[in-house]
C-alpha cells in the first residue's frame, strides 16, 4: 500500500472541514482547496489537519502573519495558501 496516498473518505472529510465561519478564511481556503487539493502530499494534509482544529480567528491570524507557528510544515503550508491567493487574485 502506498503511504503517500490519502484515502478518499479522509480527503473528503478534510476538504469539508475547510469550510469556515469567517468569510475571509472560507474564501481563502476555498480557493486553495479548489486549485491545489489534489496536489497536496501527506505532510501537507497533516499540516492542514492541524490548522483546521484551530479556532477560525487564530487560523486567520497565522494566515495573515499576525501570529507565527513554530511548526515548519505548518509555515510551509500557510505560505502555499498565501501564494495561491496571489496567483488567483485579480
Amino acid at each position: 500500500m502506498d503511504t503517500d496516498l490519502i484515502p478518499k473518505d479522509q480527503a473528503a472529510r478534510l476538504s469539508w472541514r475547510c469550510r469556515r465561519g469567517l468569510l475571509e478564511l472560507d474564501i481563502m481556503l476555498g480557493r486553495f482547496i479548489k486549485n491545489n487539493y489534489e496536489a497536496l502530499n501527506v505532510g501537507q494534509m497533516k499540516a492542514l489537519d492541524q490548522l483546521l482544529v484551530l479556532p477560525d480567528n487564530q487560523f486567520l491570524d497565522l494566515l495573515l502573519e499576525r501570529e507565527h507557528s513554530q511548526d515548519m510544515a505548518i509555515n510551509r503550508l500557510l505560505n502555499e495558501i498565501r501564494i495561491s491567493q496571489s496567483s488567483t487574485a485579480g
